[in-house]
């Protein structure tokens, strides 16, 4: 679950593909984590793994909604967004948008892709600052200050 105290009342909602620009518009969230590294998420898995969406239960958002009820009340808004955290969704159409409209089908307001997740952890590492709270974070700036990670950049065609 997450709670954005830095969410500014009147924002607009996040769109469906959530990247690191679109975090401030999620103000109460349920997340689930589906780390299957090897597989994309096609229109049939989606159909024959109904775990996938358990934290869509109603006892999960009412839970959710307990939780928030105080913060809820005070704002006059009950909305919890269902975010599914996944390795990837097909490239190709149409398996690309009947998986997107399965999931907003079953109830999913956004998915964030864990390449997205890495690539904006990549980016935002710093090498000359010590993560001591963080093995990840600072596993990351050790890759990266030995040029094994790199940051992502834009590739501007040579004249």
């Amino acid at each position: 679950m997450v709670y954005n105290p830095a969410w500014q009342r009147g924002s607009r909602r996040p769109d469906f593909f959530l990247f690191a620009t679109e975090l401030p518009f999620v103000r109460r969230a349920v997340i689930a984590v589906k780390p299957w590294h090897t597989d994309v998420f096609t229109p049939a898995m989606l159909k024959s793994s109904p775990d996938i969406f358990n934290f869509l239960e109603e006892n999960v958002l009412r839970q959710a909604s307990r939780l928030f009820s105080a913060e809820a009340e005070a704002t006059d808004d009950p909305e919890v967004t269902k975010v599914l955290v996944l390795p990837a969704l097909p490239t190709t159409e149409p398996f690309r948008s009947q998986s997107v409209e399965l999931l907003k089908g079953r109830g999913i307001d956004a998915i964030i892709s864990f390449r997205a997740m890495m690539l904006d952890l990549v980016e935002k590492v710093e090498i000359n600052r010590s993560y001591g709270k963080s093995d990840t974070l600072q596993m990351i700036r050790i890759l990266k200050n030995y040029d094994l990670l790199k940051d992502t950049q834009l590739d501007l065609p040579s004249r």
